[in-house]
């Protein structure tokens, strides 16, 4: 059963998806995007706080995930 994470930045919004099985399992949407008046810092630490929060809410550990993939801006 593989796990992904998909991360979609968009100029205002920012995605995270948890797939399993080629099912999305969970997802997550920050209205923070490449486009924020924030740092790039801020950003960087929305996506590894989602991927922390999707990893919990759903019972898996960085372990179970087999890939993680990124898109966007």
């Amino acid at each position: 059963m593989p796990n992904y994470i998909t991360i979609d930045c968009g100029t205002t919004n920012t995605r995270i998806n948890l797939i399993t099985d080629g099912v999305f399992k969970d997802k997550l949407k920050f209205n923070l995007g490449a486009n924020n008046k924030e740092s790039k810092a801020a950003l960087s630490k929305t996506i590894k706080q989602g991927i922390k929060d999707i990893l919990k809410a759903n019972n898996l550990s960085q372990k179970d995930i087999s890939k993680i993939l990124a898109c966007g801006m």
